[in-house]
């Protein structure tokens, strides 16, 4: 059915906006914006573990890491995933601890995310109290990060439908980890590896 002149007005706005975000995110990672970002706190990042057990993002894993400031004092912790389609980084959880808050830490970690495995970042489940704090990065890093809609509890299950066809690796996945831990491996070892590992 061809498609009336209002549709294909929406349709091709809607790629140019796609196409400036690229365009923005792309710059960002050139270094390009960097302006925009002057003043965040330096950060690094370690791995505390890695989890592929029936996770949301199976049959990539969840990852779980420690967030550091440059004296390297653990300023918080963080746990994500990366989509099975690759399209998306879901964020599941950032804490800043107490003391460091307010200091841009978390920006700075949505900014290392975004710089490691550019793509765009879906808030999972944001509680309230960070409500305010999610709508301001979403703000401050508009140019440099780029973030999807928070994706709640409910709509999960809509959004794992775009990955069904995963199903089969998934069990598989599922079954390999049950066997190891069934043959003595400790759990954190079995689920902390996926197939290929």
């Amino acid at each position: 059915m061809p498609e009336s002149a209002e549709e294909n007005r929406f349709r091709t706005r809607k790629c140019n906006i796609e196409e400036e975000d690229v365009r923005k995110f792309t710059d960002f990672l050139k270094g390009g914006r960097k302006c925009a970002l002057r003043g965040l706190p330096t950060i690094t990042l370690s791995v505390l573990k890695k989890e592929y057990f029936k996770v949301f993002t199976a049959p990539n894993p969840y990852v779980t890491e420690t967030i550091h400031n440059s004296e390297r004092e653990v300023v918080g912790s963080t746990l994500y995933g990366v989509s099975p389609l690759t399209d998306r980084l879901y964020l599941f959880k950032l804490e800043i601890l107490p003391p460091y808050r307010r200091k841009g830490y978390g920006l700075a970690l949505l900014t290392s995310l975004a710089k490691t495995y550019r793509l765009p970042i879906t808030v999972v489940q944001p509680i309230s109290p960070a409500i305010l704090f999610w709508d301001s990065a979403r703000k401050e890093l508009a140019d440099a990060v780029p973030m999807t809609q928070s994706l709640s509890g409910n709509e999960m299950d809509e959004e794992k439908v775009r990955w069904s066809h995963l199903k089969p690796k998934i069990d598989q996945l599922e079954r390999a980890i049950l066997e190891r831990h069934l043959r003595g491996e400790p759990y954190a070892l079995a689920v902390g590896r996926g197939l290929d590992e």
